[in-house]
């Protein structure tokens, strides 16, 4: 996972059927799930969540698509695994929100400016336009600082896929 990355993502393909690999991440959960993760599943889609007694403002989800594609090295389809890990959905609304409102003041800010140099008044929109910046500047610090503290839930969640699908001799090959 780069360090830069906000929504650390990964996948793989395997010679399961959807329905296989739905369902050795479910006996993975039900019998060798150390970190006690919980999960919500609908057909081809699992998230997955720490639990909630050991959840925090910062902890992070991981949302897995299971899909089958195209015809594999066998002649029968292959499945991909898609794994997304991010915040939970209300922190990263929250941040959007928070990035759009610092995006839009700058941009008021750069307008006004512009109009009160052209007029050679006070350039006093600039202030704007700072704030909104200094703000999205913030807001990158703490969401960074927020990502570090949920850093070993995302690595335990990539371990728990990566130790389900690598157990029983199960073909997966990573795709770029």
């Amino acid at each position: 996972m780069s360090e830069m990355d906000f929504r650390p993502r990964f996948r793989f393909r395997t010679s399961l059927s959807v329905e296989a690999a739905e369902a050795l991440l479910l006996e993975k959960l039900r019998r060798d799930n150390p970190e006690d993760f919980r999960s919500a599943i609908v057909k081809g889609h699992m998230v997955l969540s720490i639990a909630p007694e050991k959840k925090h403002f910062w902890s992070p989800q991981m949302d897995i698509s299971i899909a089958e594609i195209e015809a594999g090295d066998e002649g029968h389809p292959d499945t991909l695994v898609r794994c997304l890990t991010a915040p939970a959905p209300a922190v990263w609304t929250m941040f959007m929100f928070f990035y759009g409102f610092a995006g839009f003041a700058a941009l008021v800010g750069l307008m006004i400016a512009s109009s009160q140099y052209t007029l050679g008044y006070d350039l006093w929109g600039l202030w704007i336009a700072a704030g909104g910046l200094l703000l999205g500047i913030v807001l990158f610090a703490v969401a960074q600082t927020g990502k570090g503290l949920a850093k070993e839930e995302m690595r335990s969640m990539k371990r728990f896929v990566d130790e389900a699908f690598a157990s029983d001799g199960v073909k997966v090959v990573p795709v770029t």
